[in-house]
């Protein structure tokens, strides 16, 4: 098994995820449910048996700089991340710091802080950069009633959590890899 996607409503646990971990070591790409209870441990432990692991779907990354260190550390060929949750400036010294050859990013219906990106943006290796160069458009909402965010107006963008979003939106993405 090289891809493994988990129903968006299921509730995954630390040990769960550890004994799937053990079963499928020639994993490529994980796409995790919406609601999990996977601590940090668990993470590095799994992370240990996936060194082909490529791409990660995750709505939701709590501790991502310990995370990240370890996909940093154990999978070679990480190139790929999708969330879904708040993008501050500690996620982004974490991709620079841990995981500097990420080839895909993606943020769709995430809040990224302005300094975060702008940070992400000036630390990554100049061919991240030349990409980001030609990019034919940059999309964002500054009030959160577009129709992507449901005409919610959320004058707090700290108040968005990754359990907020509609399966509709861990399922779609611009990049067609990325895509359940």
């Amino acid at each position: 098994m090289t891809c493994l996607i988990f129903n968006f409503h299921l509730y995954i646990k630390g040990k769960e995820l550890i004994s799937v971990a053990q079963r499928s070591p020639k994993l490529k790409r994980l796409v995790l449910p919406a609601w999990n209870q996977i601590n940090l441990e668990a993470f590095k432990d799994v992370v240990k048996y996936w060194k082909d692991l490529e791409s990660l779907t995750v709505p939701f990354m709590y501790r991502c700089e310990r995370i990240l260190k370890s996909f940093g550390v154990h999978c070679k060929n990480f190139s790929e991340l999708k969330i879904l949750s708040s993008f501050p400036i500690h996620f982004a010294n974490a991709i620079i710091a841990h995981v500097p050859n990420l080839k895909v990013l993606s943020l769709q219906y995430t809040v990224v802080y302005e300094d975060a990106a702008l940070h992400l943006l000036r630390n990554m290796k100049r061919e991240i950069i030349a990409c980001a160069l030609h990019l034919k458009k940059f999309l964002f909402c500054t009030d959160f009633r577009g129709p992507k965010c449901n005409g919610n107006s959320i004058t707090d963008h700290s108040v968005i959590w990754w359990h907020e979003f509609e399966e509709e939106h861990w399922r779609q993405d611009e990049v067609p890899s990325l895509a359940v």
